[in-house]
């Protein structure tokens, strides 16, 4: 009787060591796939759509391999407004305005990380910066993005056109020299093109 509880013990043990490892499989998180960034020009600003939330059909972008339906912006009305108005007016595509704000703040006016500020965190902690603000409302929308557009004038002028070179001293990469030349991107840089793209696409843009 002894050996039959032994051996009964024993298939029970294995039994849920077998459901555990079946378990644990079911519980796998899919694998994220990357996909190669895509080199665009985003100074020539072109009409965009004001109404973020019209239904529109899926627009799929992704290489041969991988393909998924791009989002529309999450920002707020008042938001993508100013970015078409102030974007045309100095000459930026709204589209790459959008995924900055979507990467420094989230759409978020009053974010504040440290002396950076607002929608497009504006560092604070320059003078020119601050000497540039005035006493203007930092947190005001459109204050905030035409600050913003101001600073990425600036590194444009002292960079040139390289898009990818403008976000990483927006974004205060030190070696953006060095990357520039080498073609190393920072996710930072590369995820904002990808973006500003993906917006792009979904606006009928391309």
């Amino acid at each position: 009787m002894r050996h039959l509880i032994s051996i009964l013990s024993f298939t029970a043990i294995i039994l849920s060591v077998v459901l555990f490892n079946v378990a644990i499989r079911q519980k796998q998180e899919y694998i994220k796939v990357e996909i190669e960034p895509i080199e665009q020009t985003y100074y020539a600003s072109k009409p965009t759509p004001k109404v973020t939330s019209e239904v529109v059909e899926p627009t799929y972008f992704g290489s041969k391999d991988y393909e998924y339906e791009i989002k529309d912006t999450y920002l707020l009305d008042e938001i993508v407004s100013a970015c078409v108005d102030i974007g045309n007016e100095r000459g930026y595509c709204p589209e790459l305005l959008m995924a900055i704000i979507e990467r420094e703040s989230s759409g978020n006016p009053k974010a504040t990380n440290g002396n950076c500020k607002g929608l497009m965190q504006i560092n604070m902690d320059n003078k020119d910066i601050v000497d540039y603000v005035g006493d203007r409302d930092i947190y005001d929308i459109k204050t905030n993005i035409t600050v913003g557009c101001h600073i990425l004038e600036k590194k444009r002028a002292l960079i040139g056109d390289n898009l990818h070179g403008v976000l990483m001293a927006y974004n205060g990469q030190s070696d953006f020299r060095r990357r520039m030349e080498n073609g190393e991107y920072t996710k930072y840089s590369e995820w904002i093109v990808r973006r500003a793209h993906e917006l792009e696409l979904l606006h009928k843009k391309n």
